[in-house]
């Protein structure tokens, strides 16, 4: 059966869109849209892909994909429930005449500066609360109060979801191709994978393979696999402080705690041992 593109072919009834996901997993098909996407997640955790890169999410986490951005979400198998509020919008549509207004240019720019997406990761509570109550209120006073919301934005910290550079627009079949690529590594990523298994797939040669995800992505197959396990590591070590750095290894798909070390670092800039050791520290404060 023939995969549904992940351009979704949505109208967009105004220049402001609120939706609710929920059920079992968020909506695990790669797609890009045109429209700004601010998400709340309610409940649920899992991986979040965009452009080539991948970041965890949990409740409560404030996320922002840019326009035209291929993303997935990708819900953790142990989760019996997910839930994500999302609103969706143009900026130079939803702040119109006010475009020359500094506190306006300040919001445009946040929004230029993380191109493809980013995460909240400090001083959300403000815009969490407006978040929660806005999507009750209709026309003119849920603008208002969108626009207070992407005020308080600025105030909060946030960490880039992808610095891929190049541009991120995919066709159709592209979007075929590398979700299931993306598929097969994110169910195997424990496992000993190889280029020739991921290019049949892909149904491209190995070299033809290495080559068109490099052009896409600006990084290597190997680096983009060992992205995705180093934040399945990440989850590990946060929901089960117990295991041992060698048991996260072996369960992420590394065969030596030395090479897990090593990537982890390069990735994390500091060691296994001294990420659970901050999760130890801020869990008993």
């Amino acid at each position: 059966m023939k995969v549904q593109s992940f351009i979704i072919p949505k109208s967009l009834p105004s220049e402001l869109y609120f939706q609710v996901d929920r059920g079992k997993r968020l909506y695990p098909k790669l797609h890009q849209h045109k429209e700004v996407q601010l998400s709340l997640i309610i409940e649920g955790n899992g991986l979040l892909f965009v452009n080539g890169a991948f970041k965890s999410y949990k409740p409560l986490d404030l996320i922002i994909i840019g326009s035209e951005s291929p993303h997935m979400f990708v819900s953790d198998k142990n989760c019996e429930k997910v839930e994500m509020q999302s609103f969706y919008f143009n900026v130079q549509n939803l702040v119109g005449g006010l475009i020359n207004q500094a506190e306006v240019k300040d919001i445009i720019k946040l929004f230029q500066q993380g191109k493809y997406g980013f995460i909240a990761t400090s001083g959300t509570q403000k815009a969490i609360n407006i978040f929660k109550t806005i999507h009750k209120k209709q026309g003119l006073s849920r603008k208002i109060d969108f626009l207070t919301l992407l005020e308080c934005l600025k105030m909060c910290s946030f960490e880039a979801i992808s610095f891929n550079t190049l541009n991120p627009i995919i066709s159709s079949d592209q979007g075929v191709r590398m979700r299931n690529v993306i598929d097969f590594t994110l169910n195997n990523h424990n496992k000993q994978i190889n280029l020739n298994q991921v290019a049949a797939i892909a149904c491209l040669t190995r070299n033809s393979f290495c080559k068109y995800f490099k052009a896409h992505y600006n990084k290597t197959f190997f680096t983009f696999l060992n992205e995705i396990r180093i934040s399945r590591s990440l989850t590990l070590m946060t929901h089960d402080l117990d295991l041992s750095i060698n048991e996260v290894a072996f369960l992420v798909g590394f065969n030596r705690r030395a090479q897990f070390t090593k990537i982890f670092y390069k990735i994390k800039k500091m060691t296994p041992t001294e990420y659970k050791k901050k999760l130890i520290e801020k869990m008993n404060p």
